[in-house]
């Protein structure tokens, strides 16, 4: 991801209020990032190349644990006014390389 790491950016996030759960998929990440990540309150952290059936079943349970504590609308608010704001629309798009 250009200009931060995905550790920078769950922080900013966390700053900002975002409380969305944070799925990390990283092809340079290490034991130490994957704690770190998951000590500061990301939902997983997934190496690539990414096992599909893996991938699918962490989205699967986050989301269910997500939206069971909050509303739907409040998931979609959270998400337009605080996330977006530093996530570019092609990496939320799942378009980021590598």
């Amino acid at each position: 991801m250009p200009h931060m790491s995905g550790l920078e950016l769950q922080l900013k996030l966390r700053e900002a209020g975002c409380d969305l759960p944070i799925i990390f998929i990283s092809g340079h990440g290490d034991i130490d990032m994957a704690v770190m990540a998951l000590h500061e309150g990301a939902a997983d952290f997934i190496q690539k190349p990414v096992d599909n059936e893996r991938l699918l079943a962490v989205i699967a349970s986050t989301a269910f644990e997500s939206l069971s504590l909050n509303s739907l609308e409040d998931f979609v608010t959270t998400y337009k006014t605080a996330c977006l704001q530093f996530v570019p629309f092609h990496c939320a798009a799942g378009k980021t390389a590598v």
